[in-house]
């Protein structure tokens, strides 16, 4: 069976729920969300593996470098990959950034990507649990 997710983490978002949780501690992510640049977490199971990938946005075309970062453990091991990179993305064109292919095997895995562009960084977290 094959199914796909996108795990969304545009700063204006983050920027509201930590807002609404943290009163005043969301300043840092509304002032970056001002620079109009975004990410995500795409995921796809299929296969017994599950494919993951950073996508950059940004309302402004830019040049930049970004991180991807994959941990994980359970399952009777543990995962570590990272990736590293140079980009450009267009004004309005969603641009895939870093791949990952790990077994889906039981582990909780979290990726974080750290995306880098005309002055602002962008960090997108997610923690994903895995099951067979």
């Amino acid at each position: 069976m094959r199914q796909s997710r996108v795990l969304p983490t545009a700063l204006g978002a983050l920027a509201m729920i930590a807002a609404a949780s943290l009163g005043a501690g969301a300043i840092a992510d509304s002032k970056s969300s001002q620079s109009g640049l975004s990410c995500e977490i795409a995921s796809t199971d299929a296969n017994g593996m599950f494919a993951l990938r950073g996508i950059v946005h940004a309302t402004a075309s830019l040049a930049g470098t970004f991180n991807l970062d994959v941990s994980g453990s359970g399952g009777g091991g543990s995962t570590s990959v990272s990736q590293a990179g140079t980009f450009t993305v267009n004004a309005g064109e969603p641009t895939p950034i870093g791949n990952v292919t790990v077994s889906n095997n039981g582990q909780t895995y979290t990726v974080t990507l750290v995306v880098e562009a005309g002055g602002t960084r962008v960090t997108c977290t997610e923690t994903l649990g895995m099951r067979i």
